[in-house]
């Protein structure tokens, strides 16, 4: 786990909806994101979580917005970070959660409105493994668990709280 700087100022950035693709919110989200890289602060990004899910394309734009301008960020759960919140957790170098929080992990869904036929159907099918993969992969990376691990606790609905989310590797420390 990566140390900050002693004396270090946090620009915090704080999570409390659920988090929706193509919505002004999520752009919002991601002009902050920019605006701070681009003014060279010395502060880290502090993101603080308090999410029972959303869009898992756009958590993962968020996520990779981060990583791609290398952005110094501390991750707090500070309540629920379910679904796309567990994504955005995952971007902190530094992960914690608060004692009384949690964290899910579930398998991705889809919302199916309107009517489809059978070739929709097997394109969101196919759509939605392809986003269960990356999730999957993504958590196995940044806690250290095997991807059948991982897959099995996504099958179950899995909510770990505070100890557990330490213990799992999806936290760094209870605060």
């Amino acid at each position: 786990m990566a140390k900050r700087e002693k004396n270090k100022m946090a620009a915090p950035l704080i999570f409390t909806d659920d988090i929706l693709n193509n919505t002004e919110q999520c752009r919002r989200i991601l002009e902050k994101i920019e605006e701070f890289s681009a003014s060279k602060s010395r502060a880290f990004l502090q993101i603080i979580i308090n999410c029972s899910g959303g869009s898992p394309t756009a958590a993962f734009a968020i996520f990779d917005s981060i990583k791609r301008l290398g952005l110094e960020t501390e991750t707090i759960v500070q309540g629920d970070a379910s679904s796309a919140g567990s994504i955005i957790m995952l971007a902190g170098e530094r992960r914690y959660i608060t004692r009384h929080s949690s964290f899910l992990l579930h398998d991705p869904k889809f919302l199916a409105d309107g009517w489809h036929n059978e070739r929709d159907y097997r394109e969101m099918a196919d759509e939605l493994k392809a986003i269960t993969r990356m999730y999957a992969e993504l958590v196995s990376e940044k806690t250290g668990q095997g991807i059948r691990w991982v897959r099995q606790a996504m099958r179950k609905v899995r909510r770990f709280y505070a100890q557990d989310a330490v213990k799992y590797g999806f936290a760094h420390k209870i605060i």
